[in-house]
């Protein structure tokens, strides 16, 4: 008897443990997700991990090679190295044999390469180019951070990574001695199939419109053909936010409405990481409250930006303190920008867990609920966590 009651309060325990998180699979989830992102729930997509820079270029250049009528570009660095000449020939080649292609880019990305380089994308493409100093600026500190490809306005490529040969395994030469080997930092995008493309294909009219002439209505159409609903397809959410241009605060509240709801586990990966306090603050009471929190993040030797490290260590002692798990990363840079929840959401785009992201350039991220594709993140997130050192508050 005494045997079968344990039994049972195993089960009962464990049952606990795995059971989903009930709110996250409500109408009053989704309607409020609806209401604080402006956005809504799009069904009969298909979504692909990238799981490396090699694999995401391939797909861009597939999808290049393939296009029948328009390639839309849009990111935030397009970088004069092996990768930025080899997209660049590639997409002039493109315009050339007739497809309309559009290519926005932010100065802050491209300010260190030639005149030479700038002058072949904007004289061979449509080229627009979010600049910062010129006289419709909107400060010298916002940037369009966003980052998708689109072509045909049927398939997208989408996610964090930028033009640039950092994506890429590679060697860099050095004045003295041998050349020093480089592993490619990592990233997260997908591509995508379905009517989620119109959504981005959306926002990247509204940024090339923002930067000049409008598109004449009677040409918009070829922008937003027939997109097929597969019927096997997942329900994947678009969400984008300007809190310069336009004080949209989406993203923002979205972040902080589900980890404010999270019941099991809300796991982080991000570039940089100074979110407001008031986000850190509800970090701080999840791990608290017994929640697995864990938050990886970049090493001093391997981030781009000793500032942003420094900024990113005052949150340490609030967040270790109350059981909280910051891991550092020790294999080479993270430039992956994703959030897992209740291993029920995933939140994933070009949205860094920093001010910069809250407060002021343009960002974009996919929502996705789908199981297998989360089964799938969480499992390319633990397999960096794996290689990562945990921060013990006695190190602090």
């Amino acid at each position: 008897m005494k045997n079968r009651i344990f039994l049972i309060l195993n089960l009962i325990i464990l049952t606990s443990i795995f059971v989903a998180n009930p709110f996250f699979d409500t109408e009053e989830f989704l309607n409020k997700v609806d209401e604080i992102t402006n956005s809504e729930e799009i069904s009969g997509n298909k979504i692909e991990l990238l799981k490396s820079g090699e694999l995401f270029y391939e797909k861009m250049e597939e999808l290049i090679l393939q296009a029948e009528e328009t390639i839309n570009l849009q990111t935030f660095i397009f970088w004069e190295d092996e990768v930025g000449e080899h997209f660049k020939d590639l997409l002039i080649e493109r315009m050339n044999e007739g497809i309309e292609v559009n290519l926005i880019v932010d100065l802050w990305g491209t300010y260190l390469n030639s005149l030479s380089f700038m002058r072949e994308l904007k004289n061979n493409l449509n080229f627009r180019i979010h600049f910062q100093i010129s006289y419709k600026s909107d400060g010298l500190n916002h940037s369009f951070h966003e980052k998708y490809l689109i072509v045909d306005g049927k398939y997208c490529v989408f996610g964090g990574a930028n033009i640039h040969a950092v994506n890429l395994d590679r060697y860099e030469k050095k004045l003295f001695g041998e050349p020093e080997f480089l592993p490619a930092h990592t990233d997260t995008n997908v591509y995508l199939e379905g009517p989620i493309v119109r959504e981005i294909q959306k926002e990247f009219i509204k940024n090339w419109e923002y930067l000049g002439e409008p598109i004449p209505e009677n040409e918009k159409k070829i922008y937003f053909p027939e997109l097929e609903c597969f019927e096997d397809g997942i329900d994947l959410r678009f969400v984008s936010q300007d809190y310069t241009r336009y004080r949209t605060t989406y993203i923002n509240d979205l972040m902080e409405f589900l980890i404010e709801n999270s019941m099991e586990s809300i796991w982080l990966e991000s570039l940089y990481f100074s979110p407001p306090f008031t986000i850190a603050y509800d970090l701080y009471n999840a791990s608290g409250k017994g929640i697995d929190v864990k938050i990886l993040l970049n090493n001093e030797d391997f981030i781009d930006n000793k500032s942003n490290y420094s900024l990113q260590t005052l949150y340490y002692n609030l967040l270790v303190v109350n059981g909280g798990n910051i891991y550092e990363y020790y294999e080479t840079m993270l430039h992956s920008k994703i959030g897992i929840f209740d291993d029920q959401i995933a939140v994933l785009g070009t949205f860094n867990m920093s001010l910069r992201s809250f407060f002021l350039d343009a960002e974009c991220v996919l929502v996705v609920e789908d199981p297998e594709f989360i089964e799938e993140l969480s499992d390319y997130y633990f397999s960096r966590i794996e290689k990562s050192v945990l921060i013990k508050y006695e190190d602090i």
